[in-house]
């Protein structure tokens, strides 16, 4: 069963702020009057006005022992009704009488055939190219949504993705599998029994990846991929099938061992085989506290889990999840960190980062968290979103691998973590790229992929965003370019790097050769330098309140010259105490008693963002 908080089906936060109370649950004043023609008790009263406004949030019903304490306190205080009254909830006929009065008064249509019909439906479309459950779920929900129906239960929800999902699965692999000769099928199965000379299966031969480009890594990758192409042609097995299907399933192969393939029905197990021999010829690229605080606020680790998308089988995925993104944020490495982390094994943390940890939901935990750092007023301080400074940063690696390169301008091998960050601080997307190219040609890509909430029109860059065709295709996409231009005179724009502070394990080198792992370190590290930079901004609208409580004036051009890039106050370096994952805070409050207007009225780009870097 999916868990329902991986999914966007509407439910009630476990952490519910004042400002979210009185916007979606403070009853109007004819709400109240509404409720009170039809209610005989206060009692009664309590149970229907937090269900008609938890109806116009979630469009649903919630089950009586859904509602949080502090809502149904909340309402009670709103229409003064006397304390130590408790909601009576209807039952039967009663109960449904009211959810009728609802929808009637809401405007709702309840049609759970057509409701049920339509998810269905978009769940069977999507599912051949989405394989993770929650997805389809989300897919289901945006439709009927979008109908103007009544959501039906999530647990109908989670069935019928469940259900459909396998149904479509097991017809794309049969479809494969059925596009391959036997002796094809048989060729692939052997690859799990027959053995290298180093004692290893030729499966783990198929999941390897490019080294360094030299001339005799390149002959080695000529062969291999003879041999692979040896193996059929994955193009025929792959007729119809959507590039995204073949990626999950080959992550799906790629994560498990020979033993483990072994347990797949016959079918699954070749289908799998054959994504990953097509993946093979088409290789993709890609701080405790502060860290388990953020996951408790922002439930970014939810976006984690296993490569078949079904739900974690970890005792404590949260806690492991955490744990994880730390020791690869920092570029600790598992077995170094589990020197220093009581309770968790290198093997744990490694496994847990190869297996749990895809490059897709990396980008979507970074999304959580650039949202939720948009919706601070504190953030207003610094810009709007509008505008967004691109450049790399030199990240050491070894040599043998497919993108390290040897630095002209830094005489020492290695690769560029080309960062895109927004005039709010926060890092939107993370690429690590060769030394060599021209940087420009990834200022659209970094664009095009941010897939969070913020989006910016005006683009910053040093010289090597100087480009031609980037900038044509900048003005065809509608966003503005502003390079630095080579030999002008002018301002120059500066901001500090917290990702190379906080990465500061192996002595900044990137141990992994292989590209998507080292696309993988990138990701980790700018996760994790956004907690960083969404906790500090949280802590710097603490105190700017305790300082308005107690008199003093606070401008918001104050506040244009405080940076969130604040290190002092953060434990780097020590033993590594786990005990902070089990303490949960206190919700944040996102609200703060400044007027950020006259900053708007400025040029953000001369004054905001060269006052506040």
């Amino acid at each position: 069963m999916t868990s329902i908080e991986r999914t966007a089906y509407p439910r009630f936060k476990r952490l519910i702020t004042a400002h979210e109370l009185h916007l979606f649950f403070a009853p109007t004043r004819e709400e109240a009057a509404w409720a009170a023609e039809r209610m005989d008790s206060d009692g009664h009263q309590l149970a229907l006005l937090p269900a008609l406004k938890s109806y116009q949030r979630m469009g649903r019903f919630p089950k009586p022992d859904e509602y949080p304490e502090m809502v149904v306190d909340f309402v009670r205080r709103a229409v003064e009704l006397s304390e130590g009254t408790m909601p009576l909830w209807a039952t039967g006929r009663t109960a449904e009488r009211q959810r009728t009065d609802v929808r009637r008064r809401v405007g709702a249509t309840y049609d759970q055939a057509e409701a049920r019909r339509l998810a269905e439906g978009s769940i069977r479309k999507e599912a051949a190219a989405k394989n993770r459950p929650a997805d389809l779920i989300n897919i289901a929900l945006e439709r009927v949504v979008g109908a103007g129906l009544e959501l039906p239960a999530f647990s109908t929800l989670d069935a019928m993705a469940s259900a459909v999902r396998k149904e479509v699965n097991t017809s794309i692999c049969t479809g494969i599998h059925d596009r391959m000769s036997a002796v094809e099928r048989a060729g692939l199965l052997r690859l799990l029994e027959e053995r290298d000379a180093d004692g290893t299966t030729q499966y783990n031969r198929l999941k390897k990846s490019a080294q360094s480009p030299t001339w005799s890594h390149f002959k080695r990758l000529i062969t291999h991929l003879d041999w692979v192409d040896r193996l059929g042609d994955t193009g025929v097995w792959m007729d119809g099938v959507a590039s995204r299907k073949v990626t999950d399933f080959a992550g799906e192969a790629d994560a498990a061992d020979a033993s483990e393939l072994k347990a797949y029905a016959p079918v699954k197990r070749v289908a799998l085989m054959a994504c990953l021999a097509r993946k093979a010829r088409m290789p993709e690229r890609t701080l405790i506290g502060i860290c388990a605080r953020t996951a408790y606020w922002v439930e970014w680790w939810r976006r984690f889990g296993p490569p078949s998308g079904n739900d974690p089988k970890l005792a404590d995925p949260f806690g492991r999840y955490v744990l994880t993104t730390f020791v690869k944020g920092t570029n600790m490495g598992p077995y170094e960190a589990a020197r220093h982390i009581p309770g968790v094994s290198g093997h744990e943390l490694a496994y847990t980062a190869n297996r749990h940890f895809s490059l897709v939901l990396l980008n979507e935990a970074i999304a959580d968290l650039v949202n939720a750092h948009a919706r601070l007023d504190i953030s207003q301080a610094w810009g709007d979103g509008t505008a967004v400074a691109a450049d790399g940063t030199h990240m050491d690696t070894y040599l043998d691998n497919l993108l390290a390169e040897t630095s002209v301008r830094y005489g020492k091998p290695g690769g560029i973590a080309y960062h895109h960050i927004s005039d709010t601080y926060i890092a939107l997307f993370t690429h690590f790229i060769p030394c060599g190219v021209w940087e420009a040609v990834y200022i659209i890509e970094g664009l095009l992929k941010n897939s969070s909430e913020v989006k910016p029109t005006t683009v910053h860059a040093d010289t090597q965003g100087q480009s031609l065709p980037v900038f044509s295709l900048a003005h065809l996409l509608g966003f503005d370019l502003m390079p630095r231009i080579r030999n002008w005179k002018g301002l120059t724009f500066y901001r500090p790097s917290k990702t190379t502070w906080v990465g500061f394990g192996n002595q900044g080198v990137i141990a992994d050769n292989d590209p998507v792992e080292q696309e993988k370190a990138m990701k980790f590290n700018s996760l994790l330098a956004n907690a960083v930079i969404f906790h500090n901004a949280l802590d710097i609208a603490e105190i700017v309140r305790q300082l308005l409580e107690e008199g003093w004036e606070i401008s918001p051009e104050d506040l244009a010259h405080i940076s969130p890039y604040l290190t002092e106050h953060i434990k780097r370096f020590g033993e590594y105490s786990t005990h902070e994952l089990g303490i949960e805070p206190e919700a944040y409050d996102p609200k703060l008693d400044v007027d950020f207007t006259p900053l708007r009225d400025q040029d953000l780009t001369t004054a905001g963002l060269g006052q506040a870097a």
